[in-house]
């Protein structure tokens, strides 16, 4: 898969499971939950930025890094992972965000 990542590419696999490598913690499996299109943003850096949201197991909590993703479909790609948190107080399974934001900013200092 291409670094340039779009929201169009994950969008069909929303509801699917990505295998994740954890050097420390292993194999995990995370299912990608919620894709988030932040609108269109023509002539910018990254015009669609977007966010993913993933959940897995409550252990062992992912610290945010950069992971090895897997999926049938889209082949081997990393991906850089923020835990959330639990997704509430009866689940305590673990949510992540990967974000697909702007690369740069304007404005003055």
């Amino acid at each position: 898969m291409s670094d340039a990542h779009s929201a169009d590419q994950f969008a069909p696999h929303e509801g699917s499971d990505f295998i994740v490598g954890a050097p420390a913690e292993g194999i995990l499996r995370l299912k990608l939950v919620r894709l988030t299109r932040h609108g269109i943003h023509p002539g910018a850096p990254r015009p669609d930025p977007f966010s993913l949201e993933f959940v897995g197991p409550p252990e062992p909590v992912l610290p945010q890094a950069i992971y090895a993703f897997e999926h049938p479909a889209m082949g081997h790609f990393d991906l850089f992972i923020v835990p959330l948190g639990p997704i509430g107080r009866t689940d305590a399974r673990m949510r992540y965000e990967a974000v697909f934001a702007q690369l740069s900013c304007t404005g003055t200092r």
